[in-house]
């Protein structure tokens, strides 16, 4: 169970709810208004309502700022821990996109769409400080920081991660990403839930939106909005595409949960040289379970992969299509 707050008092998880829902209609009021005629400049204060929100509210709670927001050094494993975790995390979400595409085809063209002509309101340098520096920073503080600290006294850490990412991928108002950024939301509080550093959950955020931006940034220059419109006809232009995508994307990226096994590993506190035998052994077995249980996950996406591919091309597609 993580650390709790020394005034449980004034955090309680019910008002954690309160204080999540108070974000949410700020980002849909406030938020929406300023992007509506600001543009991306609207972006960047709406983000920064965020950081405003969680600062001043934690402030009227009377509650010191190092408790809800807690900074420490980061060690090697720590960052290389965040690192692997992170690359498991997108992973699964590429995978968790491509099953929304198949489940959502004309909303995934629509919003794939949005956001390709969202990204294009600012220069290059800016976008990048906005989307890889600012929002990790701003959303961080309010999610990771204000709303899961209500959460603390909860005694299952699978819960508190739960909840604080299915509230990430609502406060994205996006269906298709929806269960991208619930994983992303998931990952961050698992890291501060374990590490109790918020710079862990900024760190991954930061790689998240970084890498993000850079792709975008770099296939504008390289590829013509005409062009990203017409494979987005064709990837949604039939059940049977979307499924052999999705098979695909399963074998491509079957390696996540390997790679969220090693960054747990990693993110594990090392024992003592002087540690009692038996508290060497259930870490030692601790270690080989997470092992496993991510080969097991590796296994699965792998035969299912092509499990959904030669589904697609015996002709399921069409069949899908029908029934639905």
């Amino acid at each position: 169970m993580m650390r709790t707050i020394d005034t449980p008092s004034r955090w309680r998880p019910w008002q954690g709810v309160i204080l999540q829902a108070a974000a949410l209609v700020m980002l849909l009021t406030a938020g929406r208004y300023l992007q509506m005629y600001l543009g991306f400049t609207g972006l960047i204060f709406s983000e920064l309502l965020f950081l405003i929100l969680a600062v001043v509210y934690t402030l009227v709670r009377r509650t010191p700022l190092k408790e809800v927001f807690p900074v420490r050094r980061i060690a090697f494993r720590d960052f290389w821990g965040t690192i692997f975790l992170w690359m498991g995390s997108i992973m699964f979400g590429f995978i968790s996109i491509y099953l929304a595409a198949f489940l959502l085809p004309d909303t995934f063209t629509k919003i794939v769409g949005g956001l390709n002509s969202a990204l294009s309101g600012g220069s290059p340098l800016v976008t990048f400080v906005t989307v890889a520096i600012l929002a990790p920073i701003c959303e961080e503080a309010i999610e990771r920081g204000a709303v899961l600290s209500h959460f603390r006294p909860l005694k299952k850490d699978w819960m508190i991660m739960l909840i604080i990412g299915v509230f990430f991928g609502i406060m994205h108002t996006d269906p298709i990403r929806f269960m991208n950024t619930t994983i992303m939301g998931a990952s961050c509080a698992y890291l501060m839930i374990k590490k109790d550093n918020i710079l862990l959950p900024v760190l991954l955020h930061f790689t998240n939106n970084s890498i993000s931006s850079l792709i975008s940034l770099l296939g504008k220059s390289a590829v013509s909005t005409e062009a990203t419109n017409e494979s987005l006809k064709i990837l949604t232009s039939g059940s049977n595409t979307l499924l052999m995508a999705l098979g695909s994307a399963m074998i491509m990226f079957s390696l996540a949960p390997v790679f969220m096994a090693l960054g747990v590993h990693l993110l594990m506190p090392k024992l003592a040289k002087d540690a009692p035998a038996d508290e060497k052994k259930l870490r030692n077995r601790k270690i080989q379970r997470l092992y496993i249980i991510g080969t097991c996950g590796f296994g699965a996406l792998l035969i299912g992969g092509f499990a959904v591919m030669l589904f697609s091309s015996a002709g399921a597609g069409p069949l899908v299509q029908g029934l639905s």
